[in-house]
């Protein structure tokens, strides 16, 4: 896949579905799952440039680095961003439902992870966007859990509880008279 096209001073937010202005000055092309993201050196300066861990030649990207700590050229993280590569990067609420992580523990100003922020590409009346480095999410996980074990079985949990609680509304609302007096108990009785 080629490179996006160099937009000079244009910024623009990619969707796959067209563009549209962006305030960030972010080049961001939005694929399903996959972000591929450029970005380009802030103009204040703040940003020292340094080569690719990857390949020791790139020049790497300052928002990159600024939210996931890492010195990684445009073409190496385009290179690693599809499934289970390097620098795939994540939603915050799919971050969330498969990792089973917290607000709190994602949120940067807590302590917790560095995301990058984006115009919401749904509506840009809703929040903004955050994207998680994968695998950054995939060791908070372990730290939360002691395992991907540990994080299975509480997920199952959580899916078996769920499913009670639903059976036990659907018996709230549909079921005989003994099965609603049941589930009025919490079905103890």
């Amino acid at each position: 896949q080629p490179s996006p096209p160099d937009m000079g001073s244009v910024p623009v937010v990619d969707h796959t579905l067209g563009t549209s202005p962006s305030a960030r000055g972010d080049l961001v092309r939005f694929e399903e799952s996959h972000a591929l993201i450029r970005f380009e050196a802030p103009e204040d300066g703040s940003f020292q440039s340094s080569t690719c861990m990857e390949c020791g030649h790139g020049k790497s990207q300052a928002k990159f680095f600024e939210a996931f700590g890492l010195h990684v050229c445009f073409e190496c993280q385009r290179a690693n961003r599809g499934a289970g590569g390097k620098y795939q990067v994540l939603t915050k609420s799919k971050a969330k439902d498969e990792y089973l992580l917290t607000d709190r523990q994602l949120d940067d100003s807590r302590g917790g992870l560095g995301s990058i922020r984006l115009p919401n590409p749904n509506d840009s009346r809703y929040g903004d966007m955050r994207l998680y480095l994968r695998t950054q999410v995939e060791e908070l996980a372990i730290a939360t859990w002691g395992s991907s074990e540990e994080l299975l079985i509480e997920k199952e949990r959580r899916s078996e509880e769920r499913l009670r609680r639903a059976e036990a509304k659907r018996k709230l609302k549909l079921g005989t008279p003994e099965e609603q007096i049941l589930a009025r108990c919490g079905g103890h009785g």
